[in-house]
């Protein structure tokens, strides 16, 4: 099938499909394009070159997009959430949507932990006080960026999605 994949994709992958899947892929990422496709344009391509699944990470699919695209029976989305999707005119004009839940929940946790040494050491406010040429004594520190450690802390996670597990 051909497949236009317009998110960022591990070269490995792409091959894998290509050869065990038998799709004829192109693809473009948007992140070395730098710039999301507009749905309408989008919408003519997929049609005229007859593309019958899309892979998409931050592009908006609207029903614009559907009702031009009429080989399209795939479109993938490499994010957690459809927001950007018109999936009532998806499934009108018979386009498949799937949707990778959980795909950053990693980061995501990785980002909270980040967080919260960030803000228990007061890391942000730090670099700007000494940044902004607030740093005039040397009990500053002490004074001014006094903050607690977290070993003896109690950290709770509230919820055992993926992000929390």
């Amino acid at each position: 099938m051909k497949t236009l994949i317009l998110a960022p994709f591990d070269p490995e992958s792409l091959e894998t499909l290509a050869i065990d899947q038998q799709f004829d892929i192109v693809h473009e990422n948007w992140l070395e394009t730098g710039e999301l496709a507009d749905p309408v344009k989008l919408g003519h391509r997929l049609d005229q070159e007859q593309f019958g699944a899309l892979v998409v990470e931050g592009d908006f699919l609207f029903a614009e997009t559907f009702e031009l695209a009429s080989n399209l029976v795939f479109a993938g989305v490499c994010r957690s959430t459809v927001t950007h999707i018109d999936i009532d005119s998806a499934t009108k004009h018979g386009v498949v949507i799937a949707n990778a839940p959980a795909r950053n929940a990693d980061a995501v946790a990785e980002l909270v932990i980040g967080f919260i040494f960030a803000s228990s050491r007061r890391i942000v406010e730090a670099d700007r006080y000494v940044n902004n040429g607030s740093w005039q004594s040397p009990l500053d520190a002490y004074t001014n960026l006094r903050s607690s450690e977290i070993s003896d802390k109690v950290i709770g996670i509230i919820g055992l999605g993926a992000i929390g597990r």
